[in-house]
């Protein structure tokens, strides 16, 4: 049956698979299939979950170094590999065909090989739209981030335990990545202010991560109401925000003034705020209601669970709710 396939049908199969490890299973079948399966293998996503995997992906490209210029999907889960094996890796993986690198790496070796590649290539990286990210601030990797900011569509930026200076110059940046759709935000910020002045250069933002943690008590909305009105800058292309970490109203209520068109919000957070603190959970309950579609996890601890589904039941929006962890409760809020 194999052999009265045309090459023609049976590379549409090898296409269709979803997968670089299911392609990597018609390389077995026999040698017709190996020669037409291994350059779609690697034109699929692939995933380095452990060193040997790494190792293995270099042996490949290290016996046949032309291949690497298939690959234009390469994500790290892995986030350690050793430094020579991962300069070998980008030697041949990382070319100007590289659209997607994504993952979290926790060496900044990976971006400072990725700037070398770069400036010694006489081919501009013209398609990268995505690099991995670290799990904490690092001025290399916004050396890496500055590099390619021409392509970038998606990136991370952290705002943790660093110079203050250094912050801000990476934030004052930002405004110059203009092909930048998606942005992630972790780390503690001291204010909503703060985070307006990240925020006012991301002139083409579609997508928001919120990952960060406000340091000050919540802001009355009168407050913020009316230093919105005079300071942030509208934006209305953004649709789609999500809130990790912490869930307050002030923030909630600074990202529905800033973004008037989001259409979805997502808060799935390992924090809710004191439910009375200036009508927190009221005034969160407020801004979901204006959305057409929301997503919401609230993480209540058991002393604070009965004032706080008083607040929703009184609301009249609907809700389910699940033990954590005894002593913690979840709060799950679903619109429409």
């Amino acid at each position: 049956m194999i052999n009265i396939l045309s090459e023609e049908l049976i590379l549409k199969i090898i296409k269709d698979l979803n997968s670089a490890s299911d392609v990597a299973k018609c390389r077995l079948v026999c040698k017709g299939w190996n020669r037409l399966a291994e350059p779609v293998m690697l034109g699929k996503e692939v995933i380095i979950r452990s060193e040997e995997g790494a190792l293995s992906l270099y042996a490949h490209l290290y016996s046949k170094p032309a291949f690497g210029k298939l690959i234009k999907q390469l994500t790290f889960e892995e986030d350690y590999l050793p430094v020579a094996l991962l300069k070998g890796l980008l030697h041949f993986a990382f070319t100007p065909n590289m659209e997607y690198m994504t993952g979290s790496v926790s060496t900044d070796q990976l971006y400072i090989l990725m700037n070398t590649i770069a400036d010694k290539s006489p081919t501009k990286f013209l398609n990268l739209k995505t690099i991995p990210h670290p799990d904490s601030f690092s001025n290399v990797y916004n050396n890496s981030l500055i590099t390619f900011k021409d392509t970038l569509q998606d990136l991370v930026f952290h705002v943790e335990d660093v110079e203050e200076d250094d912050i801000w110059d990476m934030a004052n940046q930002l405004e110059t990545f203009k092909c930048l759709t998606k942005l992630t935000l972790s780390g503690p910020l001291l204010t909503v202010f703060n985070l307006e002045d990240i925020l006012n250069g991301c002139s083409h933002l579609e997508e928001l991560t919120v990952n960060i943690k406000l340091q000050i008590n919540i802001l009355g909305k009168i407050e913020v109401d009316a230093w919105s009105a005079t300071n942030v800058k509208i934006l209305d292309s953004v649709k789609k925000v999500f809130i990790r970490r912490e869930c307050r109203c002030d923030l909630l209520e600074y990202l529905l003034f800033k973004y008037p068109k989001i259409e979805t919000i997502e808060i799935d957070v390992l924090l809710t705020p004191l439910v009375t603190a200036r009508n927190n959970l009221q005034r969160i309950l407020n801004v979901i209601k204006k959305i057409h579609s929301s997503k919401v996890k609230l993480l209540f601890k058991e002393q604070d669970l009965a004032d706080s589904l008083k607040y929703i039941m009184a609301d009249g929006t609907r809700f389910t709710i699940s033990d954590v962890s005894g002593s913690e409760f979840s709060v799950i809020i679903n619109r429409p």
